[in-house]
């Protein structure tokens, strides 16, 4: 199964995770906001480039201080909802260092980008939500595969 997942914003994060090569995601961060996600969309979704079984998409809430009035997460959001099924619209994760999809177990899972291609982490980001989607639907394999006892 294919899912991708987008992390919405002037600056987007994308994870392609497929549970049938779970070791090899596809990552990137897609900059332009709202015109910038578009072409890539065209480019590479349109085009067949890259596919997907199930699209995850991380809510927006503007927390006072931390978005300030940028709404472009609200519109790739919205875009998406009028020319696609989104299958799941997660709240974002606010992580401890013990969590289950923390960077720590991400990299042991060896999921994590290699050094030097992390930047802002929109992308882990956008994969965070992609595996916590799998955990929410109980997909057994994930579970283990990123598990302390995995």
């Amino acid at each position: 199964m294919k899912i991708l997942a987008i992390d919405p914003g002037v600056k987007t994060g994308v994870a392609q995770y497929n549970t049938d090569f779970p070791h090899l995601p596809y990552l990137e961060i897609v900059e332009g906001g709202l015109q910038g996600f578009q072409s890539w969309w065209e480019k590479n979704i349109d085009s067949g480039f890259i596919s997907y079984d199930k699209l995850v998409v991380e809510d927006f809430t503007n927390r006072e201080g931390v978005h300030g009035v940028d709404w472009t997460p609200l519109e790739i959001i919205h875009w998406l909802q009028a020319t696609e099924q989104i299958d799941a619209l997660q709240q974002p994760s606010f992580r401890k260092p013990g969590d289950m999809l923390s960077d720590k177990a991400l990299k042991r899972a060896n999921l994590y980008p290699r050094r030097g291609t992390v930047g802002d982490k929109h992308q882990v980001e956008a994969l965070r939500h992609a595996l916590a989607y799998l955990i929410a639907q109980r997909h057994i394999p994930t579970i283990a595969l990123i598990s302390p006892r995995g």
